[in-house]
Parts: structure tokens; C-alpha cells; sequence
């Protein structure tokens, strides 16, 4: 059989159901096999996006996704998705055309291009991948294939590349005689010692605090956690890439922390006595300029399947190597006691309700508080998939969307990529086509990839589409404004909008408009009977600021607007009673 067809079979027998990408010649032997499958070809209108979109797939499913491009251009424009899913270890499998043989330099070779559209994509994409290799020998497909799924799926999950020559996937192999990969992998799982080390804290804690970081996905059975929370009255807080992990009118849940996170949970981190981190880096936007003053009064536990991330760290950490989820069925199966933790619950929740985040958006600002709108939105889509992009809508979003009823928020945490969420929305919205989609991005983020707003008209993704519209680099022109003496090039001047209504009617996408908090109310039905894709233009502030925000060289619980040391006091009593300690 012919090469190509022999790869898309061994994607279809891993129950692969959809491949992005974008058609060019060195590559079209593999798209006209997944033309000749049941599998489903989704063309995007650019091979960063086809990458973003298998990051939207891969987190939507939690399975693998699939993308693919040509060589030399193609191969370059899938990078920012492949080191987004090397970030957010995301399984991504990622494929490329080459040139033939022939047209590939030799090793040593000074000449910097042999071919026409020849470029050495593994020796680039070597350090955002698991594993990337140049298959020369049609043989060794076999082995290659099952190592790169093997390496994407196991352990810390992770992005994978291959990159197969024209001549090479035009060959003809024999499936019979090709041989195969034997993975020595284990699982990671913790330790008798450190599953009753953690049981000894989590007894004698008087302020225990939960962590759920990016890894925590790896939870397939959500009632293990809640059975944890439950027995022990564990607060929980969340990075970005944790907020979907609990539903957010469960009682344990507090909020995101970090520099831009909410009050109440950097204020919970700041006064817990035990913080348990479970599948999170604990990175500097989380921890803030001054990572010695993040749960300062704590000991933390960091549960990590990856040894190198749990090396970085401080040693006063208690470091655990296993994946969350294999800890987390350990630790509900040895819980023999449950604790009372009631009024340092109670005190925490009340402050998520004190310190709600649409309270801290300036009213005076004209326009939507986006605040305010966004944790509308999201108790208006209770179980949705929710894509976001990267900044100032990012940062609202995550500090307000409500999530409800195994709602999904899917992001670029770890690259921040602007541009990710309209083609990360076409992913997921392959991945679960009867499912509610929402998109939401600012008018920067939302300009990189517009033009995949024709693959989402011509593949039919019912994604409501919102662009908080500010008409600036809103992150930057804050950063210039106290920075650089308010020289706002680049992000108010020289930027620019287009008519998002007239750009709406081009690719024949019903178009709505909200100017104020109170039109949502009308606005909101009148969204809700689109069934198909729309476009919202939400109006923000060109003034627009993200509160609260971080303070200069300060740990995280002390944002601006800074508190008085009054109300700090009373925090303090509330934790400690009459104590201030």
C-alpha cells in the first residue's frame, strides 16, 4: 500500500476522527489519502491556524489532534501552535511535507538550500517537540509513527513531529513487514512515603488550600476530587489553566490567583498554612515578582509529572513525581478521617463574594464593563466550550467568566499566543460539534487570524464569536502609560479596527452590537436563537484597565489598587480571630 494511505490508517486505528491543515504539494499525497478515508479533512486558511486548531481539539477532547502542512512556509507558520502545545503539554501530532529526497541537502553540506521549499523543520522544531525526526526510509514508518504516539502520550504529554519526504510518502510498503516500536514507559505514581507524608499535613492543617493547575485535566473521574474537597472542606483555587477543572458554584471554589487573579484567591494562598499544587509550574505570574512571599505561612506540596519542573523549584517544596490523577486516587483511597475546616472555608468564600471582580472595573469608564459582561456570559452557557485569546479579554475572562456544568475554557497559557482563540474554537467545535462554542478575544488578537472566520463559515462551526472591542493594544498602552511617559506607538497609534459589522456581512455572519451593560439582557436572546456563527462587537473603554492588577516588585496578594491598612487588619482578624500574627 502506498505510504501515505498507510499513515492515515494508523492515525484512524488510533481513533483519530479529524486532520487540519493546509494543502501544498509536497504534502498532497496525505491529504488525498485522508480524502480517500473516513477521516475528516479541515482546511484552514493558514498552517497556524490548522496548528491552533488541533491545540483547541486536543484540549477540548483530551485526545490527540492532528495537523499537517507542506514544507519550507507551511512547516515554519505550524511552529507557534507546536511550541503552544509544547507548553501547555497539549497531544498534538504534528505532520510535514518535505521535499523529495533528492532535493534535501547532505549532512555537511554548506549550502544553505538544496531544494525549492527545502527547510530543515526537525532541527527548528527540536526543542517544542517530544520527539521530531525526518523519515528518509519508507521501512521505518512503522516505528516511527508508533514512537511519536507513544512519546506524545505518555508521560508529560507533549507535541510530536514528522516530517515525511514527497518521494517517501509516494513509496510502496508492506504493513506485514514493517517493524514496530516497544515502549519501556511507566506510568508515574507516588510513593507509600509521600502519600502518608501529605496525609500527616493535611491532618494537622488548620488552613489547607488546593491548587489546580493545568495537569489537573488529567482527572478523568471529577468525582475523586470532590470527594476530597468534600471530606476535608479544602478551599480551592486554580491557575488559568485549572479554572475549568471545578464548577464554579461548587462550594470549595475561591477563584484564579496569580498577578492578575482575584483577591480572594491570593489573599487564600497568602494566609493558608498547607497549599497543595496539584499539575501546576507555580510560574512567576502566579507566584509574582517576589516568590518567597507567596504562602509565606505554608508548606507546599507540588505533585508533578514532570521530574525537571519539580527540580526548578525552591527546596523547601515537597515534591512528588505522579501524574494528578493517579495521586489523587491514591490520597482519596488512604483518607480515613475527615477534618473540620468549616470557618476558614466559610471566610475565604466570603471574600470571593466581597471582592467580586466586576466591582473592581472602574464604573466612570465608558462603554461594557467587561467584567461584568463576561461572568454573564458564562452563566448564560453553562457546559460550553469557551476558547480565549491573549490579552487584556484574557485576563477578564479568567478572573470573571462563571464556569457551570463542565464548561470548558480553553487558552495559550504558557506561549501566549494572540491569534489562538477563533482557530483553537474551529478545533474544538470539530471535536464536539453538538456542543455550545463560544469564542472571545480583544480586536488585536482577533485581526491575526480573521481570515479563519472563512473556514468557520465554509466548515458550518456554530461559534459565537465576541471581540471586545477597545480599539487598542489594551495590555501594552497600560504597560506605556506607566512605563513610557504614555508613548503609545504600536498600540493605539499606528493600530487599528476594521467595521467589525461591515466585516461580518463579507463572510455572511450575523452581526450584534453592545454598547452598555444593560443591553445584554435583550442582546443575550437575540444570541441565543442564532444557532449558527455570529459575530458580537462589544464595546470597551479605550481606557480599559485589568483590576485589580499586580504592584511593582510586590507578592501577589498586594494589588493596585492597594488596599488600606484597615481592611488588611480586619483580613488578618478574620484568618486569625483576635491573634494578628
Amino acid at each position: 500500500m502506498k505510504l501515505s494511505d498507510y499513515v492515515v490508517q494508523f492515525w484512524k486505528d488510533k481513533g483519530v476522527d479529524t486532520v487540519f491543515g493546509y494543502q501544498g504539494s509536497s504534502v498532497s499525497h496525505t491529504i488525498d489519502s485522508i480524502s480517500r478515508s473516513s477521516l475528516r479533512f479541515v482546511e484552514t486558511r493558514h498552517e497556524q491556524a490548522a496548528a491552533f486548531a488541533a491545540c483547541g481539539y486536543a484540549m477540548a477532547k483530551s485526545a490527540p489532534a492532528v495537523a499537517l502542512s507542506c514544507s519550507g512556509p507551511g512547516a515554519i507558520n505550524l511552529l507557534n501552535g507546536v511550541a503552544d502545545a509544547w507548553y501547555d503539554s497539549l497531544m498534538c501530532f504534528f505532520l510535514t511535507g518535505q521535499v523529495s529526497t533528492s532535493g534535501i541537502r547532505e549532512s555537511g553540506q554548506e549550502i544553505r538550500q538544496l531544494g525549492f521549499q527545502e527547510t530543515d523543520i526537525v532541527k527548528i522544531a527540536e526543542p517544542l517537540t517530544k520527539y521530531a525526526v525526518t523519515v528518509f526510509d519508507p521501512l521505518t514508518i512503522r516505528m516511527h509513527l508508533e514512537r511519536a504516539w507513544d512519546e506524545m502520550t505518555t508521560g508529560r504529554p507533549g507535541p510530536v513531529l514528522l516530517d515525511i519526504p514527497h518521494n517517501v510518502q509516494t513509496a510502496q510498503v508492506d504493513p506485514n513487514v514493517l517493524k514496530g516500536y516497544e515502549s519501556k514507559k511507566n506510568v508515574a505514581r507516588p510513593n507509600d512515603a509521600a502519600m502518608e507524608r501529605v496525609i500527616t499535613l493535611l491532618r494537622n492543617a488548620s488552613r489547607p488550600l488546593l491548587l489546580l493547575g493545568g495537569g489537573a485535566h488529567n482527572i478523568r473521574n471529577k468525582e475523586v476530587l470532590k470527594n476530597i474537597c468534600t471530606r476535608l472542606q479544602l478551599p480551592v483555587v486554580c491557575s488559568y489553566l485549572g479554572k475549568d477543572v471545578l464548577d464554579h458554584d461548587d462550594e470549595h471554589f475561591i477563584g484564579v490567583i496569580g498577578a492578575y487573579g482575584s483577591r480572594a484567591g491570593n489573599f487564600s494562598v497568602h494566609y493558608c498554612d498547607l497549599l497543595v499544587s496539584l499539575g501546576s509550574r507555580m510560574d512567576g505570574r502566579q507566584t509574582g515578582d517576589n516568590p518567597e512571599g507567596f504562602a509565606p505561612s505554608a508548606q507546599i506540596v507540588q505533585v508533578d509529572i514532570d521530574p525537571a519542573e519539580l527540580a526548578a523549584k525552591p527546596e523547601r517544596y515537597i515534591k512528588i513525581e505522579s501524574s494528578v490523577e493517579s495521586f489523587t486516587e491514591n490520597l482519596e483511597k488512604r483518607l480515613k478521617f475527615s477534618k473540620e475546616h468549616s470557618e476558614w472555608l466559610e471566610t475565604v468564600q466570603k471574600w470571593r463574594y466581597r471582592f467580586a471582580p466586576e466591582a473592581e472595573y472602574p464604573t466612570k469608564e465608558p462603554g461594557v464593563n467587561p467584567n461584568f459582561l463576561l461572568n454573564q456570559i458564562g452563566r448564560s452557557a453553562p457546559g460550553a466550550m469557551i476558547t480565549l485569546d491573549v490579552g487584556q479579554n484574557q485576563i477578564w475572562a479568567n478572573t470573571s467568566l462563571h464556569l457551570l456544568q463542565d464548561a470548558q475554557l480553553l487558552q495559550s497559557g504558557g506561549l501566549g499566543a494572540m491569534g489562538f482563540a477563533l482557530p483553537a474554537a474551529i478545533g474544538a467545535g470539530c471535536a464536539f460539534p453538538e456542543r455550545k462554542l463560544v469564542c472571545i478575544c480583544g480586536d488585536g488578537g482577533f485581526q491575526m487570524n480573521l481570515q479563519e472566520l472563512q473556514t468557520v463559515a465554509t466548515q458550518k462551526i456554530p461559534v459565537h464569536i465576541y471581540v471586545l472591542n477597545n480599539r487598542s493594544l489594551g495590555l501594552i498602552r497600560v504597560y506605556q502609560q506607566k512605563a513610557l511617559e504614555g508613548n503609545l506607538e504600536g498600540s493605539v497609534i499606528g493600530f487599528g479596527c476594521p467595521d467589525l459589522k461591515q466585516l461580518a456581512l463579507a463572510y455572511e455572519l450575523p452581526y450584534f452590537h453592545i454598547g452598555e451593560n444593560d443591553e445584554w439582557d435583550n442582546r443575550q436572546r437575540e444570541i441565543a436563537a442564532c444557532k449558527g456563527p455570529c459575530l458580537i462587537e462589544i464595546c470597551v473603554s479605550d481606557k480599559s484597565p485589568c483590576y485589580p492588577e499586580p504592584s511593582y516588585r510586590q507578592s501577589v496578594e498586594k494589588q493596585s489598587p492597594l488596599m488600606s491598612e484597615v481592611l488588611q487588619e480586619q483580613l488578618k482578624r478574620e484568618v486569625y480571630g483576635t491573634q494578628t500574627n
